[in-house]
């Protein structure tokens, strides 16, 4: 239960609007053809050597402050270290997707409600959420990441035809360099929540959690592209799978919106989190009402512009960032 309790955090901290959209899985692969399918065996290597290596670092720096670590990792004696500037500003970037994948959920089904009326019931949300600790994501998590997978995997299922099965491998070339970006980015992204479950775990609970999460992750993404390349058209909206949860009935079209909010809210939930903490040690920079502020003006951007734009620069960011953890890991 342990293994499974923190893989769920972990996986809640990745499936975000993103995922659970099938937006994010379209601009990273399937929009590339029948090739991306042989990614997913690299995909889950990648994903596992990324989570293990923020998992050893956790566990090796189980008493020190997240700020301290990346000081630690940078080998520097700056109080606010430029991995940590870099931080803010992806984890600004996360916490913006979402709220602007609210936005865009709530417009969807709800085509006159007021965007003042929205964003205003965001914020109450938000500040909420940067309230639960941790320990308190990993339950939240626990029941609902099942429910949300579920949900991900019917609309798979659902979708799937050989009618119009999309075999073009037009710029596969890039595949290569996106699985990379788009595990390192996901996986970056829910650093905060990675160490922090490290600390906790000793290293065989590491091998598992890390197998546990990559192998779920490697296998829903699979189901995804599978669904696109049956179904190219779907590429075109910004929430592809409740366009699905639309053609299957009404009752699954409004099941489906919550849980796409509650996916939403679990990575959410991560980021603000993740954003907060960098910046309790820093009284200079904290300051929560310039941070939400922030938070809501760059989510005025087109959701599916911040995942096919802003996303790939945070995955190479999480390349540099997980190759420095390792090679601290290492002289450790």
């Amino acid at each position: 239960m342990s293994t499974i309790k923190s893989a769920c955090a972990i996986i809640g901290a990745i499936i975000g609007a993103g995922f659970a959209s099938g937006k994010e899985i379209y601009e990273y692969f399937a929009k590339f053809g029948f090739a991306s399918i042989f990614f997913m065996l690299p995909l889950f290597f990648c994903f596992y050597f990324f989570i293990k290596t923020l998992l050893d670092l956790g566990l090796k720096q189980n008493n020190i402050h997240i700020t301290q670590i990346n000081t630690n990792i940078l080998a520097t004696k700056n109080s606010f270290p430029v991995f940590n500037a870099f931080m803010f500003i992806t984890f600004l970037i996360l916490c913006s997707a979402m709220n602007s994948a609210m936005v865009a959920l709530i417009k969807t089904y709800i085509h006159n409600a007021s965007l003042v009326l929205v964003y205003g019931i965001i914020i109450v949300a938000s500040v909420w959420i940067s309230r639960l600790s941790l320990n308190n994501l990993s339950r939240i998590a626990t029941v609902l990441i099942p429910i949300i997978i579920a949900a991900i995997v019917f609309c798979c299922v659902f979708c799937y035809t050989t009618d119009g099965l999309y075999l073009s491998t037009n710029n596969s070339i890039l595949l290569a360099p996106m699985t990379v970006d788009y595990s390192a980015q996901n996986i970056f992204l829910s650093s905060l929540t990675i160490i922090e479950i490290g600390k906790a775990s000793n290293k065989t609970q590491s091998k598992k959690i890390a197998l546990t999460v990559s192998l779920i992750l490697s296998v829903l993404v699979l189901m995804c592209i599978l669904c696109f390349l049956t179904n190219p058209n779907l590429g075109e909206y910004n929430l592809p799978f409740v366009e699905i949860a639309k053609s299957i009935s009404p009752a699954f079209s409004i099941l489906f919106g919550f849980v796409m909010l509650f996916s939403v809210l679990t990575t959410y939930a991560s980021s603000i989190t993740s954003l907060k903490a960098y910046f309790n040690g820093n009284k200079k920079y904290n300051k929560p009402i310039l941070m939400y502020a922030l938070i809501v003006l760059l989510s005025l951007l087109n959701f599916g512009a911040i995942i096919e734009y802003l996303y790939p620069l945070i995955g190479i960011f999480g390349v540099i960032y997980i190759f420095h953890c390792r090679k601290f890991c290492k002289m450790g």
